[in-house]
């Protein structure tokens, strides 16, 4: 009951401090391509993914829900964004030391875009790209039989033509089962960090033929949010199992926004997914995923797919390998 009563004094402390630092930062926050997400069936769920993971996936989304994996998992993510973007997810985790280390890798990647001036508006024959990577090294334990809690410490680099920008940001997050029809609770602070800025060869310039300089980037914020919220089992038999989810959501330069989903099992082998969040000018999300077996080793299939109000849908698919 104390563990209890300190993890909820925790959250409703969080939600206090998190406006806060919103209301100082509003106005556009960089590096947004780690808002998108990682795996495909938290996507699916509308990313209402902080109280119900629970596996491989959940090193994208709350760290915590790595403390319940028993067996080595790696998992490959492409998703087709809009524009001809490419979104890459890698992650590795196992378990070690009495909880469980993880690997995550993200790559948001452009391809060769052409340069155009005034002048030559159809463009010049020179290319650039606007490729940004993180990387993040995660751990999490169960603190008690109920209580899970994870962190992940992320590098980021994002690019575009010859500037870089460079930061370091973590997250931060945990479950709580209450025991009730497997009622979970969860809370992750993502992307938390300095502001950071872009610096390059491109902003250097000649002030004359004597004098070089360089023009200065202004900082900008991480895409730092909060996200709490809760998993429940409507049904949960032998070959039915239906879960609902529901996140509030908090990022730093947006309106809060609530996150839901729907999932559904067959036999634990066959899933079928559904989700809705208007965070980033999205809106219905849904996906399917299936277990299978090979000897030894587990593999899971997702796929997902996501609208956009104003964009072309995204399409991702994941696989996972557990050994």
């Amino acid at each position: 009951m104390k563990r209890m009563l300190a993890f909820i004094l925790f959250l409703l402390f969080v939600q206090v401090f998190i406006p806060q630092v919103s209301k100082a930062r509003l106005g556009g926050a960089g590096v947004g391509f780690l808002n998108l997400g990682g795996g495909s069936r938290g996507i699916a769920l509308g990313g209402a993914y902080s109280a119900p993971a629970e596996g491989l996936e959940a090193i994208y989304w709350n760290p915590a829900g790595l403390a319940y994996m028993e067996r080595t998992s790696v998992s490959f993510t492409h998703g087709q964004l809009y524009a001809d973007l490419k979104n890459e997810n890698v992650a590795f985790a196992m378990p070690l030391g009495g909880g469980v280390l993880g690997f995550s890798g993200y790559a948001l990647l452009s391809g060769k875009i052409e340069k155009t001036t005034i002048e030559d508006q159809d463009g010049t024959g020179e290319f650039y790209t606007a490729n940004d990577f993180a990387g993040g090294i995660s751990y999490a334990r169960m603190m008690t039989d109920k209580f899970a809690f994870g962190l992940t410490v992320k590098l980021i680099d994002a690019n575009i033509d010859k500037c870089s920008a460079i930061a370091w940001a973590f997250d931060i997050g945990g479950t709580y089962n209450t025991g009730f029809r497997n009622l979970r609770l969860g809370f992750v602070i993502r992307n938390f960090g300095p502001d950071t800025h872009y610096e390059g060869e491109n902003l250097q310039y000649l002030e004359n033929e004597y004098l070089k300089a360089t023009y200065r980037s202004d900082p900008f914020p991480l895409p730092m949010s909060f996200q709490m919220g809760f998993a429940y089992d409507v049904i949960n038999s032998k070959d039915n199992k239906i879960t609902a989810l529901v996140d509030l959501v908090h990022p730093i330069d947006q309106d809060e926004t609530i996150a839901g989903g729907i999932e559904y099992w067959l036999r634990d082998t066959y899933a079928l997914r559904v989700g809705y969040s208007e965070e980033n000018n999205r809106g219905l999300r849904g996906g399917v995923g299936v277990k299978l077996s090979l000897g030894t080793i587990k593999t899971n299939i997702d796929y997902s797919y996501e609208f956009h109000q104003y964009l072309d849908g995204i399409q991702r698919f994941t696989i996972e390998f557990t050994y």
